[in-house]
């Protein structure tokens, strides 16, 4: 009992089982000669134009640890068993394949097919792996492979609207911001070192510039000079009060930072839009009375990051959903990255997360599918009805 799928067979019955003894025979063999290719922003677009078969990517990252480590092993392991059927690659942390690809958190591997890209959902096994290829794929969004980013330089342009969700993003290297006016005479001649401190940071940190027309965030960060060099890591800002040249820069960014007082910062409170109800740690329990079981208040709520691309993706739908259900359940949304409490207190380990409260219960929607019809079906048909 066989299918032809993605361009090799599988053998639905057993499949699972053959696998699994592959998988295992690899494993007494020790294969040595590894079949993944490392990419970059450099090459990712040669690589795929050269060769017209399917591609599985993973992006690690050196401090991702044991859940990275577990899948590059499975990798390897899918590699060998699939090799002339699927090419296998893999990004350690290049910042232009990681922002093209909106990757959020390592690691994260996609496949790509003619032009387009799924995300791997799955579990970090080589079987998982193999079937996904093999066309669970094909059960998954898949979105047209976006354009490079055109850059001549390593440094990143933040501004008022793309630095919260940058900046404090809890995945990722940290950020070295330099608040700057390259007209200014004080920061005319500095560029050359920035650039050079970019380049040589890469794959370490992250390294921006915010541009003074950026009035709100230079008043946030009390920016009253210029150059101003500032670190920011784990919800702290740190301050730079060295001399602007390069050796300076970089010890201070490579952990110079440590030794100066950190202040707490934290992203801002987003502006409610439409009928989606703004939640916060404050409002929280005055808003939803999500624990208070006389209360017959119905509530619909998104856990979400701001960085999140499957948070932007559900938005508008969002928008959506809180428009039809007005008057009946309050629809609200509650940025985890800012209100850490709430976001502890409902354990919540993954973005969005989806959770319906009345009268001190709750249910998580757990559907694969965030259309509108299928957050509307899972309102009306709760166990709370």
């Amino acid at each position: 009992n066989a299918e032809y799928m993605g361009g090799f067979l599988i053998e639905s019955q057993v499949g699972s089982f053959k696998m699994l003894f592959i998988v295992i025979l690899a494993l007494c063999f020790n294969i040595c000669t590894s079949t993944i290719h490392e990419i970059d922003d450099n090459n990712f677009d040669n690589l795929l134009q050269k060769d017209s078969n399917n591609w599985f990517v993973c992006f690690t990252s050196a401090w991702c640890g044991a859940p990275c480590e577990t899948l590059s092993a499975a990798v390897e392991i899918t590699a060998t068993t699939l090799e002339g059927r699927v090419h296998f690659g893999r990004v350690r942390h290049d910042q232009f394949l990681t922002r093209r690809f909106s990757i959020e958190a390592y690691p994260t591997c996609i496949y790509l097919r003619q032009g387009q890209f799924y995300y791997f959902r799955g579990n970090h096994s080589s079987v998982a792996i193999a079937h996904f290829c093999a066309g669970d794929f094909k059960h998954h969004v898949p979105y047209d492979v976006p354009d490079p980013i055109e850059t001549s330089s390593w440094v990143i342009a933040l501004d008022d609207k793309t630095f919260d969700k940058n900046v404090f993003s809890p995945r990722g290297p940290y950020w070295a911001v330099l608040f700057c006016d390259w007209g200014h005479n004080s920061c005319a001649g500095m560029r050359p070192h920035w650039e050079a401190l970019a380049e040589a940071e890469k794959g370490k940190l992250n390294v921006a510039e915010v541009l003074p027309s950026n009035t709100a965030t230079y008043k946030r960060f009390r920016v009253d000079k210029l150059p101003q060099l500032m670190v920011f890591r784990a919800g702290k800002q740190h301050v730079f009060e060295e001399g602007y040249n390069f050796e300076d820069m970089q010890a201070f960014v490579e952990g110079g930072w440590q030794h100066t007082k950190g202040v707490e910062v934290r992203p801002e409170v987003e502006e409610q839009v439409g009928d989606v109800v703004v939640l916060t740690d404050t409002n929280f329990d005055l808003e939803t009375k999500a624990m208070d079981t006389s209360s017959a208040t119905l509530w619909f709520v998104q856990f979400h990051a701001p960085w999140c691309s499957h948070c932007k993706a559900i938005a508008p739908i969002w928008g959506r959903v809180a428009t039809l259900l007005k008057h009946k359940v309050n629809v609200g949304k509650l940025d985890c990255i800012a209100n850490k409490n709430t976001t502890e207190r409902f354990a919540i380990a993954g973005f969005p997360t989806l959770l319906l409260f009345k009268q001190g219960q709750l249910w998580k929607y757990d559907g694969h599918l965030r259309t509108e019809e299928a957050l509307l079906a899972f309102v009306h048909t709760a166990p709370h009805t």
